[in-house]
Order: structure tokens, then C-alpha cells, then sequence
């Protein structure tokens, strides 16, 4: 119900911080992971076996001349390293529990489950500035385990468009006008850019989002006047513009205004040929969404979720997995939101698609994966939109290049993504050979971030 939704949305605004202590970090930063094989985060093929030289936060050198040295030594033999992994496109304080059984979301916890499943560097895309900015300085600080947090703030999107038009269509007055609020600067003017530009300033936000998307069908997107000063804006500051897109109308709106990135791939509709040579050629990185779609699609069009993968398990409750399981009857979804929810299920096949082809069509890939929302859990989803990639056609070596090197590019964070000499050390071991089988990503050993390793010790609920 639509009271039961405003529940589950109140508790995301009063979210907490608490985390699990299941997370730890190490107290040496010097080690040597031997005898391994590397995917360095660039190009086809491993590297290996060699050893790993890992000091103060930063890979000294690969070698396969064991150096003698009083490090903690990790075994990676018919193991694989690779760089942490990065999700381009989180929202670290949401929920991903049911909205007919909501749950207080834990941001904490949440950091947790992405640093646990190797995620090493997270940028959130759309969530209010206060909140971040706080996670951000305690996650600095050491006070809170996860990975490096960079974020963009609230949507610039118009007043009665996506986001806040989702908003007051699912929840009740006057929660529908303080939420709004909170995930959108809701840009009607120039002064509104400019209001909203200052406020990323001040907030020390990494990069500026925009919204181009009718969502739901026949509310308005911005003006392409609007577009370009704030692309311009945030451009004069040194941000980059992350874009929120629907359709190719929107993709082609957006790169023409000038944008950086493509928040989501084109998810409503095949693209033609002709469009994919059209966005490649742009050069404008795209980051593939395709779970989030996927999840939701299989969530609220009323199938529930019945298959959970064992890093799921590990990362959510018992009785939250169970709530999943089925749609109650009684829940109203407003008739525009169905429509979209029909969209979804329509593309599914085009969505996923649609990133491969751009892929092998030369535009840059970065991977993210729109968590934390119902059913979609932080951490997890990463692996899972992997593997959606891989069985869609798109080969191992060029998913993971995507998830570390191709995700560090769209942030400009161009110290990690790599295993080099002289990148930062944000590792990932793994058994097995994830360019063989691309599923052996959840099949962690040890996760090292900033060249400390991380201690896993049990699930996260």
C-alpha cells in the first residue's frame, strides 16, 4: 500500500550508521600474495604466476623473485588477483529490503557488504548531501569499514519531473514534497541551476547528476536550455556530469548537451545500429545497469524472487530473503508506475543487449549496479551484473576491464583499477579463473583495500 511504501521511505530518511563489526581491517600493510595469477585490469589475458609486492597502501612491484620480508604472505596459488572492483553508480544509504516489509537501512552496514564482496571504491549517485557527506568523513576517518565514497548529491532534475514526479506519485502529502526535496534540487530556472550547483560546491560533491529520463511516460525532462548550463556549470567546477537516461532520445539529449557519462545504458528499447554506432562514437562512457532492471522487473511485476546466490545469503537476513519472495495482492503500484513496470518487462533482453553491442561497437564501459534498492543488494549485485554481461556475450577479460579500469576512468580516479607497480593496492583474491568462468568472482579469499587486508569474519545481517 502506498501508507506501507511512506513507512519504508521514512526509515530510509532516518536511516542509521551502525556497523556490523564483521569488517575489519588489518594492522599491517606490507604483504606478499604468492605464486598468483593476475588479471591486471586492462587487455585479455592473466599474468602469472608471480608475487605481489604490496607497501603502504601501494603495489611496490610483481615479481617472481620471492623477496625476503617480514609481510603477511597470502597464498595464491590456482588463485586469481584482481584490482578491487567498482561500482559507478550506488546508493549506499538506501534499503534493500521489501517496501511491504521495510527495514531501517544501515549505510554502515551497507559499506560493509560492498567492502566484503571486493568492492573496494563506490560512487553514489543521487542521494541527499548531509548524509554523505557525513559517511564520507567517517569512512576517512577509519570510524566506519568500506570502501572509498565519492558522490554527486540530489538529482538535477525538473520539479515535476524523475525523480520527484516517482516520488509524489507513491507517497502521501507532505511526504511526498519533504522527499522530493531531499533527492532532487528540482531545476525549473537558471537560478535554480545555479542554487543547486552552489550547493554541490559546498558540500564538496565529486561529480554532478542530471536527469533525463520521462519517468514515469508524459512528465517533463529538462529543457535543453537547462541542460547545458548545468553541464556547464558543473564543468566550470572541475565535475563531471553522470546522466541519468531512459531512452536513445535521452542518450542523444544528453551527449549532445555535453555530458561525461551515461548513468544507465538506453533501457526502455533496442537500439538500432545506426544509434549504437551514434552514442560509441560520442566516446561518452556508459555504465551498465542492467540488474537493477532485471530485479525490479522481477520483483514488482509479481513474480517475487525464489533464487538467492550464496553471497546474497551472506549479506542479508534470513527473514528479509523471505519477505522477497512474493508481491502481496493488496499492494497498489499507481497506473503510470505499471506502465513503466510493463516497459521493463518488455526489454529486458534489449537492455542487457544494448551494452554489449555498444561494447563491441569501441564506446567505454564502466559497470555499476543502482544499489541498494528492494532485492538488490549491495556488494552482491556487483558479481551478479557481471555474470548478467558475460552470459549476454560480452567476454570475461572485457567485463572486468569495465568493473576496475573502466570504472576507475568514468570516476577519473585513475591511481586504482590497475595491478601495476605504483597503483593503489585495492586487490581482490579470488580461487579459480574468473576470465574462464566469470562466476568465481564471489569465490573470495581475501580482500585488500589501500594495501590493508580486510577481515571477513561472517555474514552481514
Amino acid at each position: 500500500t502506498r501508507m506501507r511504501i511512506a513507512i519504508a521511505v521514512l526509515a530510509l530518511l532516518a536511516g542509521c550508521a551502525r556497523p556490523s563489526g564483521q569488517v575489519q581491517y588489518g594492522d599491517t600493510d606490507s604483504l606478499l600474495i604468492e605464486d598468483v595469477r593476475i588479471y591486471p585490469g586492462a587487455g585479455s589475458a592473466t599474468v602469472g604466476p608471480v608475487t605481489v609486492v604490496v607497501e603502504h597502501g601501494q603495489i611496490k612491484a610483481i615479481t617472481t623473485v620471492v623477496p625476503r620480508a617480514d609481510s603477511t604472505r597470502l597464498n595464491g596459488r590456482g588463485r586469481t588477483l584482481l584490482p578491487g572492483l567498482i561500482d559507478a553508480h550506488t546508493h549506499v544509504a538506501g534499503s534493500f529490503a521489501s517496501t511491504w516489509k521495510p527495514e531501517l537501512p544501515n549505510a554502515a552496514a551497507n559499506l560493509e557488504r560492498l567492502l566484503y564482496a571486493g568492492i573496494t571504491t563506490v560512487l553514489d549517485l543521487g542521494d541527499p548531501l548531509s548524509q554523505l557527506n557525513d559517511l564520507r568523513a567517517r569512512v576517512r576517518r577509519g570510524e566506519l569499514v568500506g570502501p572509498d565514497l565519492y558522490f554527486s548529491g540530489p538529482h538535477f532534475g525538473p520539479a515535476r519531473g524523475h525523480p520527484a514526479a516517482v516520488v509524489r506519485l507513491m507517497l502521501p502529502w507532505p511526504l511526498d514534497w519533504l522527499v522530493a526535496r531531499a533527492f532532487s534540487f528540482q531545476i525549473e530556472t537558471v537560478e535554480d541551476v545555479r542554487a543547486g550547483l552552489a550547493a554541490i560546491e559546498r558540500s564538496g560533491a565529486d561529480v554532478v547528476k542530471v536527469t533525463v529520463d520521462e519517468l514515469p511516460a508524459g512528465v517533463p525532462v529538462l529543457s535543453e536550455a537547462l541542460l547545458r548550463e548545468t553541464v556547464a556549470g558543473a564543468h566550470r567546477s572541475g565535475r563531471r556530469v553522470f546522466a541519468h537516461i531512459g531512452s536513445v532520445t535521452d542518450a542523444l539529449h544528453a551527449i549532445q548537451a555535453g555530458v561525461d557519462v551515461l548513468a544507465h545504458s538506453v533501457y526502455k528499447h533496442a537500439l538500432t545500429k545506426g544509434e549504437v554506432r551514434q552514442i560509441a562514437a560520442s566516446g561518452v562512457t556508459v555504465i551498465s545497469t542492467v540488474g537493477v532492471f532485471d530485479r525490479t522487473d522481477e520483483l514488482l511485476n509479481g513474480r517475487g524472487v525464489h533464487s538467492w546466490t550464496s553471497l546474497e545469503r551472506e549479506l542479508a537476513a534470513p527473514e528479509t530473503l523471505h519477505a522477497l519472495a512474493a508481491l502481496p495482492v493488496e499492494t497498489e503500484i499507481p497506473a503510470p508506475m505499471r506502465r513503466w513496470l510493463n516497459v521493463l518487462a518488455a526489454s529486458r533482453a534489449a537492455q542487457v543487449n544494448n551494452v554489449v553491442r555498444l561494447w563491441a561497437a569501441g564506446a567505454p564501459i564502466a559497470v555499476g549496479t543502482d544499489s541498494a534498492i528492494a532485492g538488490w543488494i549491495p556488494g552482491a549485485s556487483m558479481h551478479q551484473e557481471l555474470a548478467r554481461l558475460v552470459d549476454a556475450g560480452m567476454p570475461p577479460w572485457a567485463v572486468l576491464q569495465a568493473a576496475t579500469s573502466g570504472s576507475a576512468a568514468a570516476l577519473r580516479r585513475l591511481d586504482r583499477g590497475r595491478i601495476a607497480p605504483g597503483y593503489r593496492a585495492d586487490l581482490v583474491l579470488v580461487d579459480g579463473d574468473p576470465l574462464r568462468e566469470i562466476r568465481d568472482t564471489t569465490q573470495i579469499v581475501a580482500v585488500v583495500r589501500h594495501g590493508k587486508l580486510v577481515h571477513r569474519n561472517g555474514p552481514i545481517y
